[in-house]
């Protein structure tokens, strides 16, 4: 048969170092204890082939396949060609994970070699052709359908299978676009049901909206005859206005000549007035010249007497001088004997010695000051020291948190919540879930951990009596329905009969560096169970160089680890030879988050000694702000002995200063000093030039007093004519102000009038404006032409009209409201029936044309 293996060949693949199988034409049976190879033959099968690692089952990489310290692994397989040479397809694995193909010799890629299994209908995924031994859970997982399809594949390749699926895929189409039709058809029946009963609402609708269109044109109408209306009244305001301004010219020419003339005799009046004040303005200069005469006898008697009194002030003044004088020679000798009193040197002397006093004190305060200042900083810095410490502990101590909300993410929150409020019920110790208590030394060794104890027992509870787990089973489990895991780990042995198979001084040539027992720390309890189940104190842990010389170690060693990959030694029951196995270790997802404890005691340690440190520091604080407020005093009470003296020896010397002052305003006295003979004299002569003013002030007053009466004649003739003027213009405003009340009466008339016909064509346009606005055209346009003869058919009297608008509101609010919803759904249920229409067209087309395709494929 083509494509049927004629031989297999393999070197350094697995346990195999070269190896040939060649099996006959019929049956084939591979025999041999567990260990010897029998699946490795089914995996080179498989991997020769063009198959992937996850069909076998076995490894996650195809290096992993290759023979312990070989550095590549070959697979040559030799199909029958019943049309020429055989097939021979040739693989080899590198352990870069890197793989060369051949077919024949001649290098390919491999969706070459896959291409040409397909062709022989070689299915090294398919179960029913091809079952690895780590796959027998699979098969046994399948239900009937899928073992049908994998067997079609198997029996009748792959056009068979395609057929099949095809016509489920059709037979599945067909069902459901004939349920989709039927969907269909009893909606379209809905739709058309209601579709004919808001039919009714939509025709009152309609009619509705007839008569409210009716109502619109009789609104029209009312405006536009209200309009034509206020045009006729706006049509006689005007003519109205027209006679009143009329009138208004007419009294304005009237009043023309009378302001004339009355402007001829404000200039008669004025002129006279001008003379009047020409004639005036000479009477008042003599007057005030005549006055100035006669009062210059008085003047120069008053001048005699004010010598007399200057003269007497001048002697009294004198009197003073000599007083003030006296005054200041008492008060110089008074300040001389006070500052005898006072010894200036002396406290000259005290102020300077309590001056050196304070400076000496301010030093030594000064000096404690900073010394306070520099421990201040001492506590502050120990402050900041303890926060960060208290905040490392705080974040140390939230790793916990972050396991919680792990756990919280799978699903054991509740049953967590719940140990928690029940702990109390349990008979002896117990624990929350494994990775809650196990503190990895290092974050990097997790993974360690991890790849040997299953997830299974890490996320499970922990108790060492028997009762306490079988309550948490009974209580979570079988009450509460939660998928929980509780191991009991019983104290009955003791962890010194955990001993290592050798000290990891003798094992550091090979890399080791620590047991996986060294990794973690957690309860006794659960050393205790992970000792005993998972001999993680028999598990060394080693570097690079492990995997190197993974072939020197012990054999009595059965796991080891090196940087990445986990090793594992057994031994063949029949021919007693070791079998080495690698896997990569993955990377920890569950232990990450652990407490370092060693850091943790490190925090503690560090905290206790900052807070003695802070304690002592803070006592010293306290001791020196006691001597600086002892200082404090010292100084208070020395600034107030100085501030005394200071203020003595101030008035030492403003005493000083007022003896000085006194001593110049004596000097400045003496120098103003009058003699009585003197003044005597002076007043003499002063009366003597009085008396010759007086004389010639007399004579003068004679001239004066005749031209005087000439000036008084022509005034009272300049009074006559401006009297006789006032009486001619008075006359004039008289017939001016007649007019005038003619003239106002008329601007009133025309103004009234006016406003009036303001008001009018106001009213006018905005019965225009409200016309143009309901009917939306312009007055007199063409459009207008063309409504107003859709008004014909209605009444002609403004109270018909609105009668007539009243009727047919009435019928229009009868149909009832206009609901605007009920036309758009009739609109939307039309446009949803002819939808539904074409989508029942579609689907019956197709259904039509599955059922030509299903019957084709069926032939």
């Amino acid at each position: 048969m083509e494509g049927s293996i004629v031989r297999l060949h393999v070197t350094n693949f697995v346990t195999f170092h070269e190896t040939t199988l060649l099996p006959n034409q019929n049956l084939n049976l591979i025999t041999g204890p567990n260990g010897s190879g029998k699946s490795s033959l089914m995996c080179a099968l498989c991997l020769g082939l063009g198959g992937k690692t996850k069909v076998v089952g076995r490894a996650s990489s195809v290096s992993e396949f290759i023979r312990f310290n070989a550095e590549k692994a070959t697979i040559e397989i030799e199909l029958f060609n019943p049309q020429g040479r055989n097939y021979i397809v040739s693989r080899t694995i590198n352990r870069d994970n890197k793989s060369s193909w051949s077919i024949g010799g001649f290098s390919c890629a491999q969706k070459e070699v896959e291409n040409l299994a397909s062709k022989l209908n070689i299915q090294v995924d398919n179960l029913c052709q091809f079952l690895p031994q780590d796959r027998v859970q699979d098969f046994a997982k399948m239900n009937s359908i899928t073992l049908m399809e994998n067997t079609e594949k198997c029996v009748g390749g792959l056009e068979m299978w395609e057929n099949h699926m095809q016509l489920k895929k059709l037979g599945a189409a067909y069902m459901e676009s004939e349920k989709v039709l039927n969907s269909k058809l009893e909606h379209l029946a809905d739709e058309e049901q209601i579709f004919s009963s808001l039919q009714v609402a939509v025709d009152k609708m309609t009619s509705k909206k007839a008569l409210i269109a009716k109502v619109e044109l009789l609104k029209q109408k009312q405006a536009l005859f209200v309009y034509d209306n206020s045009n006729q009244e706006l049509k006689m305001c005007e003519e109205i206005l027209k006679g009143k301004s009329l009138a208004l010219k007419a009294v304005v020419k009237l009043s023309k000549p009378i302001e004339g003339n009355l402007a001829k005799a404000k200039l008669n009046l004025k002129a006279c007035e001008d003379k009047l004040i020409t004639v005036s303005s000479l009477y008042t200069k003599c007057h005030s010249s005549t006055e100035t005469d006669f009062e210059l006898p008085e003047t120069i008697n008053d001048r005699c007497k004010e010598n007399i009194s200057d003269y007497e002030r001048m002697l009294a003044n004198e009197k003073k001088r000599l007083e003030k004088l006296r005054n200041m020679k008492v008060q110089i000798e008074y300040l001389e004997n006070l500052l005898q009193d006072m010894d200036e040197k002396g406290l000259e002397e005290k102020e300077m010695k309590l001056a050196i006093e304070e400076k000496e004190v301010m030093k030594q305060m000064y000096s404690i000051q900073r010394e306070r200042q520099s421990v201040e900083m001492k506590i502050l810095n120990v402050e900041n020291q303890i926060k960060v410490v208290e905040q490392e502990i705080a974040k140390a101590n939230d790793v916990n948190s972050l396991k919680f909300q792990l756990l919280k993410s799978r699903g054991l929150y509740e049953p967590m919540m719940w140990f928690r409020s029940n702990k109390d019920k349990f008979r002896g110790k117990a624990y929350e879930p494994m990775i809650m208590v196990i503190n990895m030394k290092s974050r990097n060794m997790a993974k360690y951990l991890e790849s040997v104890v299953s997830y299974r027992d890490l996320i499970a509870f922990v108790c060492e009596n028997p009762e306490d787990s079988n309550f948490m089973m009974t209580e979570l489990r079988d009450k509460l329905k939660y998928k929980v895991n509780v191991i009991t780990s019983k104290p009955n042995v003791d962890m010194s009969s955990f001993t290592r198979p050798f000290e990891l001084q003798s094992l550091a040539k090979y890399g080791f560096h620590s047991y996986v027992s060294d990794i973690f720390t957690a309860p006794e309890s659960i050393m205790r169970y992970l000792f005993k189940n998972y001999n993680l104190h028999r598990i060394p842990i080693g570097d690079h160089s492990t995997f190197l010389k993974a072939h020197e170690v012990p054999k009595e060693i059965k796991v080891f680890m090196s940087d990445d990959k986990k090793f594992i030694i057994r031994t063949s029951k029949y021919n007693q030879q070791s079998i080495s196995t690698s896997v990569q270790i993955k990377e920890p997802t569950l232990l990450t988050n652990s407490v370092n404890e060693a850091n943790m005691k490190e925090y503690t340690v560090r905290i206790s000694k900052l807070k003695e440190e802070l304690l002592s520091l803070k006592n010293i604080l306290s001791r020196l702000e006691s001597r600086e407020g002892n200082y404090d005093e010292n100084v208070q009470k020395i600034v107030k002995d100085r501030s005394e003296y200071k203020a003595t020896l101030s008035k030492v010397k403003t005493t000083k200063s007022r003896i000085v002052a006194l001593q110049r305003d004596i000097e400045e006295t003496k120098g103003k000093e009058c003699k009585e003979e003197d003044m005597k004299k002076n007043l003499e002569i002063e009366n003597q030039k009085c008396t010759s003013k007086l004389i010639s002030a007399l004579s003068k007053n004679v001239d004066n007093l005749k031209k005087f009466g000439d000036i008084i004649i022509m005034m009272k003739l300049s009074q006559s004519e401006i009297h006789k003027a006032r009486n001619n213009m008075s006359s004039i405003e008289t017939e001016l102000r007649a007019v005038s009340k003619k003239l106002k009466d008329a601007e009133k008339e025309e103004k009234t009038s006016r406003d009036i016909f303001a008001e009018a064509n106001r009213r006018t346009n905005k019965y225009l404006k409200q016309f143009e606005e309901l009917a939306s055209v312009k007055y007199n346009s063409k459009d207008f032409e063309q409504i107003k003869k859709k008004y014909a058919d209605f009444p002609e009297t403004l109270e018909d009209i609105e009668k007539e608008i009243h009727i047919t509101q009435t019928k229009a609010e009868c149909l009832g409201h206009s609901d605007g919803d009920v036309i758009k759904e009739y609109e939307r249920r039309q446009t949803a029936i002819i939808a539904i229409k074409n989508v029942i067209n579609h689907h019956s087309t197709d259904l039509k044309n599955s059922k030509e395709e299903i019957e084709v494929l069926k032939i």
